[in-house]
């Protein structure tokens, strides 16, 4: 994990509560999803580029990275960056190259305004701080905010990166998960059964800059 950037663990939570049988429209196309950034779009569109073909994107993305690695540092592209401290070095790297690789192409994510505004909350009511992880500053949970702009079908999680302006840096991180024990973030990305997300990139008052990503296997926004 960069000395300059905190991933923090992802949480999911599993429930088999019944929900309606509408699910919320899904933003099938990103330029329906005038809500998001245009960072918040890259990020997106890097997560969907690596779902609809992990082993090309593993090639595209990862494989170039292996030269940049010397010992537990990590040299970023561009000769005025300093190099990064790594826990694991390109072992995680390689790792993450061979599960990618091993994947099989599945549904991109649907971007969901409801948990955007989940989203949102996390990175408006955390980011003035220097705390991390996935309660906020007022108290409130991944859970408490999800349920705040709709139900889920069965499953939801979350995953926040500090640290990370660049929307590409953002995706292939949390997919290394370097110095994270079970991957979760990886996980996440990977779970073919989540297919909604929301995306909020904010100011963070201790790394500079925070991404929270909310996930869930259906998803119904609350009706106004």
């Amino acid at each position: 994990m960069p000395a300059w950037a905190y991933l923090d663990h992802a949480r999911t939570r599993q429930s088999w509560e019944s929900s309606s049988d509408d699910d919320e429209a899904p933003d099938t196309r990103s330029g329906h999803a005038r809500y998001l950034t245009p960072d918040e779009l890259e990020v997106l569109a890097e997560i969907n580029l690596m779902r609809s073909d992990p082993a090309s994107y593993a090639a595209l993305r990862l494989e170039p990275l292996r030269s940049q690695y010397q010992g537990k540092r990590f040299f970023p592209s561009g000769s005025s960056v300093r190099p990064v401290w790594t826990r694991e070095g390109v072992k995680a790297l390689d790792e993450c190259i061979r599960v990618l690789k091993n994947t099989k192409p599945m549904p991109r994510f649907s971007p969901s305004e409801a948990l955007t505004l989940a989203a949102r909350e996390m990175t408006q009511d955390q980011g003035a701080t220097t705390q991390t992880g996935h309660v906020g500053c007022s108290g409130s949970t991944m859970l408490e905010r999800i349920l705040r702009h709709g139900n889920w079908r069965s499953t939801l999680a979350e995953n926040i990166s500090y640290g990370y302006h660049n929307p590409g840096e953002i995706v292939v991180t949390l997919l290394i998960d370097d110095g994270v024990y079970d991957r979760a973030h990886r996980l996440n990305l990977l779970n073919i059964k989540l297919d909604r997300i929301g995306i909020s990139i904010g100011a963070h008052r201790r790394y500079n800059v925070m991404c929270v990503m909310d996930f869930a296997a259906g998803y119904n926004a609350n009706r106004l």
